[in-house]
């Protein structure tokens, strides 16, 4: 069979010749696997996160709440505990009783949805476990070393070669890799009891070549149901696993067992991996969210609506119809605690609108000149520092919560007490100020 399935053709057209461990022949079609939306799935994971509501319990398990959360919020069937793991591994998520978002992650989300898979891919690319092989069929122990990134890259480097539009057999992938001691060393992260197989003696051998066409190609399969799941590519997949019939020698002996992605055969890159792989120089998400602006007031629609809008929004508005919000200082400022927060959120909401009309850049002019309008000098008693702002003197005389909670007021400067100092943030938050 050709390495290549035109793209018209449907893959469920396809047929692959498939043997059992008993050297029955199979002839299996193709099934398409739709690359999954991590996009969404990255956002609403961090936003929970953001929110305090991921829980683990002592035994490093989901709490049942948080599980729940997740499984309404997460696209049906989406492997979530997955991307937190992952997330865990390359320092977005603190591995503590709460899963909260660390430094890197706050700085990923607020790149472009490129550039935000790019990043993560890179990070897959760079990881020192050879996870790959631990999900293979055969007895296989992974190790932590450099080498495998190489051999990571070799396989970027033969996808770069294809064609970006078309099905690409995985097999075919595996014909170009060249199984000498290079790829052995790379593969192995030359550990040299990687991966194991019986020989003719039927004892234990570990790390031969003549076995390691084998391991490149459940590796690959695994690589791209990888890919997959960060939403590089579509897979095709047989209904059940089988084996190639020139790897039957080999693996005669071992136990008939699944692999999550023993069964994958073909993959097709998606557009986000045109853009991550360097194919294009834009990615445009076309399944995104728009907010739609009324021009006279603070209301607004949402095109496309999804999980992720429902989550932003009511965080930062009122709902007032099925598709309807409102929104006013005091409800876009009640999760924000840091100029950090005030900023992403911001720019999430300017990123959703095709234009900002005058109404709506006068609300967020009065937030960027309230939200630095305070600083705090000194934490014992909070003596904050406030900008010769007319605007917010105002507010602070006229508002007789504050003029309690005020030790004293000379010129620019304000002292409170350490205990009321949460009260006075809350206060002045709601209108748009961030201390």
């Amino acid at each position: 069979m050709s390495h290549l399935i035109p793209q018209a053709k449907e893959l469920k057209d396809i047929v692959v010749d498939k043997y059992t461990l008993s050297n029955e022949r199979y002839e299996q079609k193709i099934e398409e696997f739709e690359a999954e939306d991590i996009l969404t799935t990255t956002k609403i994971l961090y936003a929970l996160a953001s929110d305090l509501k991921l829980k683990v319990t002592q035994k490093r398990a989901l709490a049942v709440r948080s599980q729940r959360l997740l499984e309404k919020q997460m696209p049906e069937g989406y492997d979530f505990t997955w991307l937190i793991n992952m997330f865990v591994e390359q320092k977005y998520l603190q591995n503590g009783q709460l899963l909260l978002p660390t430094t890197k992650l706050h700085k990923l989300i607020t790149k472009s949805d490129g550039d935000i898979i790019k990043d993560i891919f890179k990070n897959i690319l760079n990881a020192q476990y050879n996870h790959e092989v631990g999900n293979a069929l055969f007895r296989a122990s992974i190790a932590r070393g450099d080498n495998v990134k190489n051999f990571r890259e070799v396989i970027v480097q033969l996808i770069k070669q294809q064609d970006k539009s078309l099905w690409i057999s995985i097999d075919y992938l595996v014909d170009q890799i060249k199984l000498d001691a290079k790829t052995l060393k790379n593969i192995t992260n030359n550990y040299k009891y990687c991966y194991a197989f019986y020989g003719n003696s039927n004892r234990i051998q570990y790390n031969k070549i003549e076995h390691l066409k084998v391991v490149v190609r459940y590796f690959l399969k695994t690589f791209f149901g990888i890919m997959c799941q960060i939403g590089l590519c579509d897979l095709g997949m047989t209904k059940f696993q089988a084996y190639n019939k020139e790897d039957l020698r080999i693996l005669q002996g071992i136990s008939e067992i699944g692999t999550h992605f023993g069964n994958v055969e073909f993959y097709k890159l998606s557009e986000l991996a045109h853009y991550v792989l360097g194919f294009d120089s834009v990615f445009k998400n076309q399944d995104d969210y728009k907010l739609l602006l009324n021009d006279y007031n603070y209301e607004l629609k949402i095109e496309n609506s999804n999980n992720l809008s429902e989550i932003y929004l009511e965080k930062i508005a009122k709902k007032i119809d099925d598709n309807k919000y409102k929104i006013d200082i005091k409800s876009f400022m009640k999760g924000i605690d840091t100029q950090q927060a005030y900023q992403h959120t911001k720019e999430t909401f300017t990123n959703k609108v095709e234009n900002l009309p005058q109404n709506w850049k006068h609300f967020f002019a009065v937030l960027d000149a309230r939200s630095e309008s305070i600083t705090v000098i000194s934490k014992s008693v909070v003596l904050m520092k406030i900008q010769n702002n007319k605007d917010i003197l105002g507010l602070l005389a006229s508002n007789k919560k504050l003029q309690e909670k005020i030790l004293k007021a000379d010129k620019f400067h304000i002292v409170v007490m350490q205990k009321d100092f949460l009260s006075v943030k809350n206060i002045l938050k709601e209108y748009g100020v961030i201390v």
